[in-house]
C-alpha cells in the first residue's frame, strides 16, 4: 500500500490494533519488559511526553497515531486500567493533520469517561 516503511503496509481491523499495542506495552510481544520499559520512557529534558515511536497521552495512555490516505487512528493503552482505546476516522485531511489528531484524542478521552475509567494518566 505504501512506498514507505511502515506507512500502511500492515493491514489490520481495530480489535487486531488493539491486541497489538496491549501486547506491546505489557511487555508480551517480540519485545520483553526491559525493552518496553525504553520504548516508553522519553529521553531525559523533553517535555512532550514522546519516546521511540510511544506518545504519552493526557488522560488515555501511550500509543500512537496514524495516517494513511483514507483512513487515520490513534491506538492508546492505559496499564493503569488494563484499558485499550482505538479511534478510527474513515478519512483523513492532510492539510489539516493535527486538529484531526487532537479530535482523535479528544474522542478517546470522552470514551474512557463514557467507560468510567476516569482515574488520570500522568
Amino acid at each position: 500500500m505504501s512506498a514507505n516503511i511502515a506507512e500502511g503496509n500492515i493491514i489490520g481491523t481495530p480489535a487486531d490494533m488493539a491486541r497489538w499495542i496491549r501486547t506491546l506495552l505489557r511487555g508480551d510481544g517480540p519485545l520483553n519488559k526491559d525493552q518496553t520499559v525504553r520504548m516508553t520512557t522519553p529521553p531525559a529534558g523533553t517535555t512532550q511526553g514522546y519516546a521511540l515511536g510511544i506518545q504519552s497521552y493526557e488522560d488515555i495512555g501511550m500509543g500512537h497515531t496514524g495516517a494513511h490516505k483514507g483512513f487515520m487512528n490513534l491506538v492508546a493503552y492505559n496499564p493503569r486500567d488494563d484499558l485499550t482505546i482505538v479511534v478510527v476516522l474513515p478519512f483523513v485531511d492532510f492539510q489539516k493533520v493535527n486538529e484531526q489528531g487532537t479530535f482523535l484524542i479528544d474522542i478517546a478521552k470522552k470514551a474512557r469517561k463514557i467507560a468510567d475509567y476516569t482515574r488520570a494518566w500522568p
